[in-house]
């Protein structure tokens, strides 16, 4: 009866880890993809009101098309999904020592 209690403390204990580590590479990625599409639309307005300056139009902030804001969230999406991966083998391999 204890090593079935034993075998059911370590399943369980797997799972919870398990399921702690996926949320907290689903969290970076949220974090990492809300700042870096922050970063980019900050950048597309950038781009924007140096061509508004040079028109002589007020510059303001502005979301991009839509097919250019798919392509922007895609890349940056991209880039957090590769951010987190590499964030969690880090914590994996490399856990920090507290």
């Amino acid at each position: 009866m204890r090593a079935r209690s034993t075998l059911f403390s370590v399943v369980y204990c797997r799972k919870y880890f398990d399921e702690r580590l996926i949320m907290g590479r689903f969290l970076v990625t949220g974090i990492t993809f809300g700042v870096f599409m922050t970063e980019a639309l900050i950048h597309y307005n950038m781009g924007r009101a140096q061509e508004d300056s040079k028109t002589g139009k007020r510059a303001h902030f502005e979301f991009p098309p839509p097919k250019e804001l798919a392509k922007i969230a895609a890349v940056t999406g991209a880039f957090s999904v590769v951010s987190g991966v590499l964030i969690g083998s880090l914590n994996k391999y490399m856990p920090p020592k507290v």
